[in-house]
C-alpha cells in the first residue's frame, strides 16, 4: 500500500502551514508547465517516508531545498525520540528494580476488576506466598487475614470502593508457616482521565517486630504501676497494722467482759453492738486495701466525691506523716461524678505521696473540692477548650516547687527527679492517664520556694434523687426454708457459722471442706440438693469449675460463690460472666439467708 498519505500529513505537520502552502503552490505550478519544467525522477526513501527528487527550473530547486531541510530536520527528530525512548527504557527499568528489591511491599489493587494488577516480590517474605499467587488469586490476601480482622478489613475495602480513603490501616495475616504477622499500609487511590477512581496503590510494612516491642512495653509499664501500688500499698500497712489493732482490741476485750458476765444483759447488748461495729470498721480497711491492690478496671459509676475523698484521706493520712499538716476544703454542693472509685482512689494516692516526698522536712498540704462553671477555658496541657458545669479537685502543697524547664516533662512516663530507690517516674504518669481515661484535664502551676499545685478538672453529673424506703425488716419466718443446701468451705470457722445460721432458718445442711469432698457429697445426695454454697479460692479446684462441674450434672442447680479475694482476675472475669450469684466476704446472717431465699423462690417461680 503506498505511504503517501502518511507523508503528506508528516510534511503538513512538520513544514507548517506558511512552507507547506509555497510547496503546494509551486508543485501545481510544475505540473501546469508540463514536461518543459518537471522530469519524474526516481524515489529516494529516507526513514520510511517517500521524497520525490524533482528537476527542472527555480521551481525544482526550491522543492528540492525545501525537502532537503525536511529532511534534516526529520533526522533530528528521529535521534530525539531515540534518545528520549532510551532514558524512558532505562527509567523503567531503574523504578522496575527498585520496587522488586523493595522490603516493603508495592500494590496496585484494580478496584472494578478487584484483582492485583502488581504486587512486588517483597510479598513472598512477608505471607509466605510468591507474588504469582497474589495474581492468580485475588481472594488470597482475605483468606490469610486474621479471623479477628476480615470484618474491619472488609469494611475498609467497601468505604474506599466509595472513595472513602483512610490514609493507613493496620491488620494482621497468618504467614504460610504460621506465624502471625502484623502489617501497616499506607496507599492512595488512582484515577483515570474523567476523574474517576480506577485504583489503590500503596505500600505494606512488616511492623510485627515495632508491634511486639509496643506490647513488652505496655506490659512492663503496667507491671511497674502495679508495683508502684503495691509499694504504695506497704508504705499504708503500718498504718492499716495500727488501726487494726485498735479493731481487735475492742472486738477481744468486749469478748473477754462477755465471757466473764453473760448474765448481764446491758453489757450484752451494748458489747455486742461494738464488737460489730469494730468488725464493720474492719471489713472496710480490707476493702480499701484490696481496692488499691487489684489489677483489673472496673465500670465507672456516679460517684460523690465529697464522701469518697473524706473516707480516702481517712486511710491516706498516715502515709502523709505527722509533720505534714492537711486541710481538707470540700464543697458540700459538689455534684456527681462518673468514675471508678479505684481511679479516685489512685489520683489522690499518687498526689499526696507527691506532695509528701517533696516536703521531706514538713509542710503545709490542702485539698480542696468544689463545682466549677468553665466558658471557654483552655486546658494548658491538651489545650482543649472547656464549656459548661464541672468538678475541680486541688492539691497544693508548699515545697520547693518544680523548675519551670521541667514542666512540661512531669506527665512524661518513667520521668522523675527522684533518686531510683524512690521513684519509678510512673506516679504523675499514671494520674494523668487515669484523667484523660474519665474525658477529665490536670492542670499544674509551680513556683520555685512556694509549692506546686495540681487542679483536675472532671466533668460533673447531676444528683441522682434517690428515694429513701422505711420498709419494716421481712419477717425472719419469710427467710426460712426446707430445702437441702451444700456449703463447700476450706476455713473451718466460716463454715461452722454459715452451717449454724442456715440451720437456723430450716435448712437442711450438708458440709464439705474442698471441692474433692464436695463432688462426693453430691454423688450422694445430687438429686436432693438445690443450692450449693462455694467459696471461690481453696485448694485443688477453686468454686468456679466445681460450680460449672455440679451445673452439668444438674443445670437447674442454684449457685452462690462467697469470698474475701478471688484471686487471679481471670477468676474475677469468670464470674462476672456467669450467671452465679456472688456474695463478698464478710457478709452478715441476714444478707446470706435473703440471698438463698430469693434464688430459691425465684426458682420456684419459674417451676410454675
Amino acid at each position: 500500500m503506498s505511504k503517501f498519505p502518511e507523508q503528506f500529513a508528516f510534511f503538513q505537520k512538520h513544514l507548517g502551514p506558511g512552507l507547506f502552502a509555497l510547496m503546494g503552490i509551486l508543485f501545481l505550478s510544475l505540473l501546469s508547465i508540463g514536461q518543459k519544467a518537471i522530469i519524474q525522477a526516481p524515489i529516494l526513501e529516507l526513514k520510511g517516508f517517500l521524497v520525490p527528487v524533482l528537476f527542472g527550473g527555480f521551481s525544482g530547486f526550491i522543492i528540492g531545498f525545501l525537502f532537503q531541510r525536511l529532511n534534516k530536520d526529520f533526522q533530528q527528530r528521529l535521534i530525539e525520540q531515540d534518545e528520549s525512548h532510551r532514558e524512558l527504557v532505562h527509567s523503567e527499568e531503574k523504578f522496575r528494580l527498585l520496587a522488586e528489591n523493595a522490603r516493603d511491599v508495592i500494590f496496585r489493587w484494580l478496584l472494578n476488576e478487584k484483582k492485583f494488577e502488581y504486587i512486588s516480590p517483597a510479598i513472598f517474605s512477608l505471607s509466605g506466598y510468591p507474588a504469582e499467587s497474589f495474581l492468580k488469586d485475588p481472594r488470597l490476601l482475605y483468606k490469610i487475614l486474621h479471623p479477628e480482622d476480615r470484618l474491619l478489613f472488609s469494611e475498609n475495602s467497601r468505604q474506599i470502593e466509595k472513595g472513602q480513603l483512610m490514609p493507613h490501616q493496620e491488620f494482621r495475616i497468618r504467614h504460610r508457616n504460621g506465624d502471625t504477622v502484623w502489617i501497616n499500609q499506607r496507599h492512595t487511590l488512582g484515577y483515570n482521565d474523567q476523574g474517576k477512581t480506577t485504583c489503590l496503590e500503596g505500600i505494606c510494612t512488616d511492623i510485627s517486630e515495632f508491634r511486639a516491642a509496643q506490647k513488652e512495653r505496655t506490659e512492663m509499664e503496667g507491671q511497674l504501676r502495679h508495683a508502684q501500688k503495691i509499694e504504695a500499698v506497704g508504705r499504708l500497712a503500718g498504718g492499716i497494722a495500727h488501726d487494726f489493732n485498735n479493731l481487735l482490741t475492742v472486738i477481744n476485750g468486749y469478748s473477754s467482759i462477755l465471757l466473764e458476765d453473760p448474765e448481764n444483759l446491758n453489757m450484752v447488748s451494748q458489747g455486742l453492738k461494738e464488737i460489730q461495729k469494730a468488725g464493720s470498721k474492719a471489713t472496710d480497711l480490707t476493702g480499701q486495701l484490696l481496692n488499691y491492690s487489684r489489677k483489673q478496671v472496673s465500670d465507672p459509676e456516679q460517684i460523690n466525691p465529697v464522701e469518697k475523698i473524706q473516707d480516702s484521706i481517712k486511710m491516706m493520712h498516715r502515709l502523709i506523716g505527722e509533720d505534714i499538716t492537711m486541710n481538707l476544703n470540700l464543697d458540700p454542693e459538689t455534684p456527681n461524678i462518673l468514675m471508678d472509685s479505684i481511679h479516685l482512689d489512685q489520683i489522690l494516692l499518687n498526689l499526696l505521696t507527691n506532695a509528701r516526698d517533696a516536703m521531706p522536712d514538713g509542710g503545709h498540704l490542702d485539698i480542696s473540692l468544689k463545682p466549677v462553671h468553665l466558658n471557654r477555658f483552655r486546658c494548658k496541657l491538651c489545650h482543649s477548650q472547656l464549656n459548661g458545669d464541672h468538678v475541680a479537685l486541688t492539691v497544693a502543697d508548699n515545697g520547693p516547687g518544680i523548675e519551670p524547664c521541667l514542666i512540661d516533662k512531669v506527665f512524661d512516663p518513667f520521668f522523675t527527679t527522684k533518686e531510683p530507690s524512690k521513684g519509678t517516674g510512673l506516679g504523675l504518669a499514671t494520674v494523668e492517664g487515669i484523667i484523660h481515661q474519665n474525658n477529665g484535664h490536670i492542670q499544674i502551676e509551680s513556683t520555685m520556694d512556694q509549692g506546686s499545685v495540681f487542679t483536675i478538672i472532671l466533668p460533673s453529673k447531676p444528683k441522682q434523687e434517690t428515694s429513701i424506703k422505711t420498709e419494716s425488716p421481712t419477717p425472719s419466718v419469710h427467710l426460712q426454708g426446707k430445702e437441702v443446701l451444700l456449703i463447700v468451705e476450706d476455713e473451718e470457722m466460716v463454715l461452722r457459722l454459715t452451717s449454724t445460721v442456715l440451720k437456723q432458718h430450716g435448712y437442711e445442711v450438708l458440709l464439705a471442706e474442698n471441692a474433692e469432698k464436695a463432688q462426693e457429697v453430691f454423688a450422694q445426695r445430687g438429686d436432693d440438693i438445690a443450692l450449693v454454697l462455694s467459696d471461690v479460692v481453696m485448694p485443688g479446684m477453686n468454686g468456679i469449675l466445681l460450680a460449672d462441674l455440679l451445673c452439668k450434672k444438674k443445670p437447674e442447680l442454684e449457685i452462690v460463690l462467697m469470698s474475701g479475694y478471688v484471686g487471679s482476675e481471670l477468676n474475677r472475669h469468670k464470674i462476672n460472666e456467669s450467671e452465679y450469684s456472688y456474695l463478698k466476704k464478710p457478709f452478715g446472717s441476714e444478707a446470706l439467708v435473703r440471698t438463698i431465699r430469693q434464688l430459691l423462690d425465684n426458682r420456684e417461680q419459674k417451676e410454675i
